[in-house]
């Protein structure tokens, strides 16, 4: 099969454009096989878009058919990875250009007869390997989430009774934005295709805002990553990601998903032996504290200031009666933090979401069990393993979502699966806090 490198390779994702769906629309898969002649995955390449205001269809420099050993590498709460191999002396590899151009993913969806974009970002590592007998380049690029670690205060910020929503669209404008300490605009350079979308947990639209208001001042230099990460963990927070843009939008959507990501499912199972090939199933006590001390900032240079803390426990972390798992302590440092209120807030997040032992496994699909949707990133599904000393049958929540895509487009999917978190552990209830039960989980 012959593919074209210009714009005319993504001419047939016109029809995507014209009939796009809800890019969170729940439906049975197979309506709509993978047609004739091409592989379920697509890389295209794209220039860059400073303005907020072209599509990806109008930038657009071709397809990337030659590309191999591609991974797509979805986490939740965290910037999405798209890796892959291509000849470094082929007619594509030359259109290659780090920093300068974007890479999307597109993954065909039977379930609406459409290319869906999974993934649009940064070109921003390559390695050229050379041999005697070849000249491969591996590529990495990370999503327009990724490029918020590459941005941070240039002045102090104050938020008074802000709205978490009002926060990170404000964010997000100061991202897209930057001023110099001394006045100087860094736009368009700044400028980043994204917008802020308030999503509710199925990914629809959400109306209302958060109702979760924050007093807090950060410094110059916080980094704005650190920001959104900090805010998203708090006891009333938010789960976010990025959704690409359609071949006809303008600029993907930075989700805020309040109060989380991800719905119960009951219209799927994963289950040994029939969903899943194989799995890896781990314990970890690393970043496990059911009890969590977090310092603050006094704002004082004085060696004897009395410092900023809050603390928080759970009450089997001294209850070796009833759970003999005793005292797991952990602590977090919060410079950016200035209130005892905004201190004792962390605090409580970190213990609603570290304060549980849970394990985690990594799931290696049946092939084709997988379908867009089936599931989506938060969903709680139910986990069902029977193999020597593991019984379990319990839900847990999606984590991860990493597509190993074949040279022929074919795909493999792993799944992360793992800790509910926050008020999940109240919607799915179950107490998921029993150490003794781990056997059985």
């Amino acid at each position: 099969m012959t593919w074209p490198t210009g714009r005319a390779a993504v001419l047939d994702f016109e029809a995507e454009a014209d009939r796009r769906l809800s890019p969170d629309v729940r439906a049975a898969p197979g309506t709509y096989p993978v047609p004739a002649g091409r592989g379920q995955w697509r890389l295209t390449l794209h220039s860059r878009d400073f303005t907020a205001n072209q599509t990806p269809y109008q930038t657009t420099i071709g397809a990337l058919p030659d590309a191999i050993n591609r991974k797509l590498i979805r986490q939740w709460n965290q910037p999405s990875q798209l890796d892959f191999t291509i000849d470094g002396r082929s007619a594509q590899a030359a259109l290659l250009a780090e920093l300068q151009q974007d890479v999307m993913a597109w993954r065909w969806d039977d379930t609406a007869g459409v290319d869906r974009p999974l993934f649009r970002g940064v070109v921003s590592q390559t390695q050229d390997v050379l041999t005697a007998d070849s000249h491969l380049i591996n590529v990495t690029a990370h999503d327009y989430a990724g490029m918020f670690a590459r941005r941070f205060l240039t002045n102090p910020a104050t938020y008074t009774n802000a709205d978490l929503d009002d926060i990170v669209a404000d964010i997000l404008n100061k991202a897209n934005n930057v001023v110099t300490t001394s006045g100087t605009s860094m736009s368009p350079g700044s400028s980043m295709p994204l917008t802020i979308q308030m999503a509710n947990p199925d990914g629809t639209t959400r109306s209302a805002k958060t109702g979760t208001l924050y007093t807090n001042t950060y410094n110059a230099s916080t980094g704005l990553t650190d920001i959104v990460n900090e805010l998203s963990k708090l006891p009333n927070g938010f789960d976010f990601d990025v959704l690409p843009t359609g071949l006809n939008g303008t600029a993907d959507a930075l989700r805020i998903f309040a109060p989380y990501q991800g719905v119960q499912r009951s219209d799927l199972a994963l289950v040994y032996g029939s969903s899943i090939t194989a799995l890896t199933r781990s314990v970890d006590s690393s970043t496990y504290g059911n009890y969590w001390r977090v310092i603050g900032n006094a704002q004082s240079t004085s060696p004897g200031t009395t410092q900023l803390v809050a603390e928080t426990w759970n009450t089997d972390s001294n209850n070796v009666s009833t759970r003999p798992i005793g005292l797991w302590m952990s602590a977090d440092n919060a410079p950016s933090l200035t209130t005892a209120a905004a201190l004792t807030a962390q605090a409580n997040g970190d213990l609603a979401l570290y304060g549980t032992l849970i394990p985690t496994y990594q799931l290696t699909l049946t092939p084709g069990f997988y379908y867009y949707g089936g599931p989506y990133m938060g969903d709680v599904v139910p986990l069902v393993i029977r193999s020597g000393r593991l019984n379990v049958n319990t839900n847990v929540r999606v984590l991860g979502i990493t597509y190993n895509i074949g040279d022929d487009g074919e795909e493999d999917v792993d799944l992360t699966v793992g800790q509910p978190g926050r008020t999940l552990v109240q919607m799915i209830q179950q107490s998921q806090s029993d150490v003794n039960a781990l056997a059985r989980r």
